[in-house]
C-alpha cells in the first residue's frame, strides 16, 4: 500500500496557518502514520515555529522541502502565502532524510557524507531522491553535479527544485528538516523500496537563429561564443542593447551531450562583453537563442502530460511538480493556468503538489541523466510497483476549516493579508510595465542597428510599402522613396532640399534637435498634404540619425498611409457608439444624461443604463485601460455581460465579482484591465447600492445644503486578479433633489497649454454653478467647459460622463 495525504492552509500568522494544516493532513490521514513528509511554504513564516509544531505532531520521521517562490496543489492550486504538507503513506515503500551543509568548504565530501547516511537509514539502494538546494549556495551546479553522479550510480531517478524566495521578499530562502530549518544548504529525500517512478519535462522553447561554441568561460560567466565577446551572440537578434530578457533564455547542449538544458541570462557586463547564465557552461558547449510565448508554454505542458502512458496515470498515488518561477513570470496573472493544464490531463482528485523554483532538477527525458533547468517544468509521478489501477476518493483532500477567530487580532490578521496580495499584485503589475517597457526598448534597439551602414539603410527602404525620408542635420530632404513621392504626388526633383514641414496638415514634422538625445524618437499622427490638395491621414515615425560615437549625422523618418486604417476604425467607432444608449429611460422623478468622447477613433469608455425595475435603474461607467479596436472588444465583452445579467440591490457585488473572474480569464495575456463604477439608484425609496472597482468615485451632490458627498468603496480593478470578491456599498437615504455625476478621469486630468489639468475641483464647480439646469445641460456644460480650459490641446484619454439628477414627483 501506497498513498498520500495532504494538509494545507494559507494566511499570515504562523501558527494559525500550520494549526490548520497540520489538523486537515491528519484528518486526510484517517488514523494512518506517515513514513514521510514534505514540506512547502512561503518564506513570510516564522519556519522554527512551523516545523516545532510539525514535529511535534509527527515526530521521528523524515522531512524535507523549503520555501518557494509559490506554492500549488491540485486540490488548492496556486498560493504565495500557504504552507503545504505532503505525507507519504506505505507498507513497503521506505523513506530516508539528508542534509548536507557547509557547502562552501568542501561540497564534494558534505555531500557524499549526507548521501552514504542517508543511504544507510534508509537501509536499501534507493529508487528516488528528491532533492532541494537553497537558491543562496553559491556553487549549486557543482553540488548537483555530485548528486547526479551518486543518483547515477544507484540507478536512482534525481528530481527536485531549487529553494526560494517570494517575489520581493526581504527574507532569506529556508530548508527544512527534521533536525530544524536550515540555510546554504541542501536537504534530500531517498525513496527506496518497490516504487515506480515516472518523470516528465515541459519546455516548449523554440530554438532560434544560428548556435554558436563557447571559446572562453569561467564557471557561470562566458566570456567568448565563436571568438567573439560572448554579449554580441546573444544581442545579435535582439538589438545592439537589448538588456538580459527572461522571454528569451538560451538553450545549452554540453559537448557530447545530445540533450541541451534552458539557461537565463542572469546578466551582462558591458565592459567585458561577459554574459553570466545560472549555472557553469564549459568551453565547447553550444548555444543557441530560444523563445516562446505563454501559450506555447501551458500547450507544451498539455502535450507532454498526454504522453504519460495510461496505466502510468492509473497506478500513480501522487504527482510532484517544480516549475521555474520564469514561467510564472511569464503567464502572470495567468499563472494558475499552468496547475489547470496539468489537471486536464490527470484524473480528477489525482493529487498534485509542488512549487515554483528558481532552478529544476531533473531528467530531460525518461530515464536520461538529471540536469539543472532554467524556464521548465519537471515532474514525477510516483506509484507502488505492480499496483492495481488506483481507486480515486471523491476528494483527495478535506476542506480547511477556518481557524480564523473573529477577534480585533484575528480581523487584523486577515487585513494584513489582504495588503499583502494587494502589494502582490501591485508588485506584479508593474513587472508587466517593466515586460512591455522592455519590449519598446528591444524595437528601438533593432531600429538602431539599421543605422550602422547607410547601404543596408537604401536596400531596405528602397523597396519600403511606407514612405521613407531621410534629412540631414538642417532637416533639408535628401534622399526620398517611392513610396512617400506616391503618397504625396511630388517628383523627387520637387521634394529634395525642402523641409518636410512644408507637407504636413499642420505644419509640424515632429523632429526637432533637443527630442532625440536619448534617440528614442517620436511618433505622431497627422496629415499630409496631396500635391492635388487633399489631405491623406499619416503616421510619421521620427527619429535621430548617429553615427557609432553618438554624433549626430542627421533625421530620418517612415511615413505610413492611415487612409484604409482610418476608414476602418471610424467604422469601428461608429459601430462602438452604437453600443451606448441613444436616450436616457424614462424613470418617474430621476433625469438621466450621458456622453463619451473618445481621443481616438474606437476608445476604451463605456457607460450604459440598466432599469430593471420600475424606479429601479442601473447606471455603468467603465473604463478599459488604453485606446484601440482591443479596447473596445473589451467594453463590448463588458455591456454583453451586464446586459445579460440583470442584478438588484442584493446580489449587485455577487455579479460584479463574477464579471471579474471573466474578464480575468479574457485578459489574462493582455494585461489589459477595466475600472469600473455600478450604481444601482432606486428614485423611489431614495436609496443607492454601489461597487466601486478600481474607479474613481462618484459624487453626490445636494443642491439644498450646497455639498458633495463621494461614494467610496474597495475594490481592485477588473481583470487583474480572477479569485477577487466586491462588496457592494450602500447609502440609505439619498439628498432629496440629488444630482450624481460619475465620471472618468479623462476630464479632470486633461490639460492646456500651460500643463496644468482641469481637476475635479473645475469639474465640482460646473456641476454647482449649474445645478438647476436640467440633467443633459449640466452634461453639456461640463464638456464645454473642458474644451475651453484646454484651449484646443489635443486630448490623450476618453471622456465620459453620467449624470443623474433627482426631484421630487408631483
Amino acid at each position: 500500500m501506497f498513498r498520500s495525504a495532504i494538509g494545507y492552509a494559507e494566511g499570515i500568522d504562523t501558527a494559525s496557518v500550520v494549526r490548520q494544516a497540520v489538523r486537515q493532513l491528519k484528518d486526510n490521514l484517517d488514523g494512518d502514520v506517515p513514513a514521510a513528509m514534505m514540506i512547502f511554504a512561503s518564506s513570510e513564516f516564522d519556519h522554527s515555529l512551523m516545523l516545532e509544531n510539525i514535529t511535534a505532531s509527527f515526530p521521528d520521521i523524515p522531512l524535507a522541502g523549503g520555501t518557494t517562490l509559490g506554492e500549488f496543489s491540485s486540490g488548492f492550486g496556486l498560493s504565495d502565502d500557504s504552507i503545504i504538507l505532503t505525507a507519504f503513506v506505505a507498507d513497503s515503500i521506505c523513506f530516508a532524510s539528508g542534509l548536507a551543509t557547509n557547502l562552501n568548504d568542501d561540497p564534494r565530501t558534505a555531500v557524499l557524507d549526507a548521501w552514504q547516511k542517508a543511504v544507510a537509514d534508509l537501509g536499501e539502494k534507493p529508487k528516488l531522491c528528491l532533492v532541494f538546494p537553497e537558491s543562496g549556495v553559491s556553487n549549486v551546479g557543482h553540488v548537483l553535479r555530485v548528486f547526479s553522479e551518486m543518483s547515477e550510480e544507484e540507478n536512482c531517478v534525481l528530481a527536485g527544485g531549487i529553494a526560494a524566495s517570494g517575489p520581493g521578499s526581504p527574507q532569506p530562502p529556508v530548508l527544512f528538516h527534521e533536525s530544524g530549518s536550515i540555510r546554504k544548504g541542501v536537504v534530500f529525500m531517498l525513496i527506496g523500496g518497490p516504487l515506480s517512478v515516472h518523470s516528465v519535462a515541459c519546455r516548449n522553447w523554440k530554438e532560434i537563429g544560428k548556435s554558436g561554441t563557447v571559446t572562453a568561460s569561467n564557471g557561470h560567466e562566458i566570456y567568448a561564443i565563436d571568438s567573439r565577446p560572448a554579449v554580441e551572440f546573444y544581442r545579435e537578434h535582439l538589438g545592439p542593447e537589448a538588456p538580459p530578457l527572461p522571454e528569451f533564455p538560451l538553450s545549452v547542449r554540453k559537448k557530447g551531450h545530445k540533450n541541451f538544458s534552458i539557461r537565463g541570462v542572469l546578466g551582462i557586463n558591458e565592459s567585458t562583453g561577459a554574459i553570466t547564465l545560472s549555472d557553469d557552461i564549459p568551453v565547447e558547449s553550444t548555444l543557441r537563442l530560444t523563445k516562446s510565448k505563454p501559450q506555447f508554454l501551458l500547450e507544451g505542458v498539455y502535450s507532454k502530460f498526454r504522453e504519460i502512458p495510461r496505466e502510468v496515470i492509473d497506478t500513480s498515488s501522487i504527482a510532484l511538480a517544480f516549475s521555474c518561477g520564469a514561467r510564472r513570470w511569464m503567464l502572470g496573472t495567468g499563472a494558475h493556468k499552468e496547475i489547470a493544464t496539468i489537471k486536464q490531463v490527470l484524473p480528477c482528485n489525482f493529487p498534485l503538489v509542488g512549487f515554483y523554483s528558481s532552478g529544476e532538477i531533473g531528467p530531460v527525458v525518461r530515464d536520461g541523466l538529471p540536469l539543472l533547468h532554467n524556464h521548465t517544468l519537471i515532474a514525477v509521478l510516483l506509484g507502488e510497483e505492480n499496483a492495481e489501477a488506483i481507486s480515486r476518493p471523491e476528494s483527495c483532500c478535506k476542506k480547511c476549516l477556518n481557524d480564523r477567530k473573529p477577534t480585533i487580532e484575528g480581523l487584523q490578521n486577515e487585513n494584513e493579508f489582504l495588503a499583502r496580495k494587494l502589494t502582490r499584485a501591485e508588485f506584479n503589475l508593474k513587472n508587466m510595465e517593466n515586460h512591455r517597457t522592455a519590449g519598446l526598448t528591444l524595437m528601438l534597439n533593432l531600429q538602431a542597428g539599421l543605422r550602422k551602414s547607410e547601404e543596408k539603410y537604401r536596400r531596405v527602404v528602397e523597396t519600403c510599402t511606407e514612405g521613407f525620408l531621410l534629412m540631414d542635420k538642417e532637416c533639408r530632404i535628401e534622399y526620398v522613396n517611392d513610396a512617400w513621392l506616391k503618397l504625396t504626388g511630388f517628383t523627387r526633383n520637387e521634394v529634395l532640399g525642402t523641409s518636410p514641414e512644408a507637407y504636413t496638415l499642420d505644419g509640424i514634422m515632429g523632429i526637432d534637435p533637443g527630442q532625440f538625445q536619448d534617440l528614442k524618437g517620436q511618433t505622431r499622427e497627422t496629415a499630409i498634404i496631396h500635391k492635388k490638395g487633399q489631405h491623406v491621414p499619416v503616421l510619421i515615425n521620427s527619429n535621430a540619425l548617429t553615427s557609432d560615437s553618438g554624433e549626430l549625422m542627421g533625421y530620418f523618418s517612415f511615413t505610413a498611409d492611415l487612409t484604409e486604417q482610418k476608414r476602418a476604425l471610424l467604422l469601428a467607432g461608429q459601430f462602438q457608439q452604437s453600443l451606448l444608449p441613444s436616450e436616457a429611460p424614462d424613470i418617474p422623478g430621476l433625469e438621466l444624461a450621458g456622453r463619451s468622447d473618445p481621443c481616438d477613433e474606437v476608445g476604451g469608455d463605456y457607460f450604459d443604463y440598466i432599469c430593471s425595475t420600475e424606479g429601479c435603474c442601473s447606471l455603468v461607467v467603465a473604463d478599459v485601460s488604453g485606446h484601440g479596436v482591443d479596447a473596445s472588444l473589451l467594453v463590448s465583452s463588458v455591456r454583453t455581460y451586464l446586459r445579460s445579467h440583470p442584478t438588484d440591490k442584493d446580489n449587485l457585488g455577487e455579479m460584479v465579482s463574477s464579471l471579474n473572474a471573466q474578464l480575468a480569464q479574457d485578459v489574462w495575456q493582455t494585461a489589459r484591465f477595466v475600472t469600473l463604477f455600478h450604481l444601482l439608484a432606486d428614485s423611489r425609496s431614495g436609496e443607492l447600492v454601489w461597487v466601486r472597482a478600481g474607479h474613481d468615485p462618484a459624487w453626490v451632490y445636494d443642491p439644498d445644503e450646497d455639498t458633495f458627498q463621494t461614494l467610496e468603496g474597495h475594490g481592485l480593478p477588473l481583470g487583474v486578479l480572477e479569485d477577487t470578491r466586491y462588496k457592494a456599498y450602500r447609502l440609505g437615504v439619498r439628498p432629496k433633489n440629488a444630482i450624481i455625476i460619475i465620471g472618468t478621469d479623462g476630464i479632470w486630468e486633461s490639460r492646456n497649454l500651460n500643463d496644468e489639468m482641469f481637476g475635479k475641483e473645475r469639474c465640482l464647480e460646473v456641476i454647482r454653478r449649474n445645478a438647476t439646469e436640467d440633467a443633459h445641460t449640466i452634461r453639456d456644460r461640463v464638456f464645454e467647459a473642458v474644451q475651453q480650459f484646454s484651449h484646443g490641446v489635443r486630448v490623450d484619454d476618453d471622456m465620459t460622463l453620467v449624470v443623474a439628477k433627482f426631484y421630487e414627483q408631483t
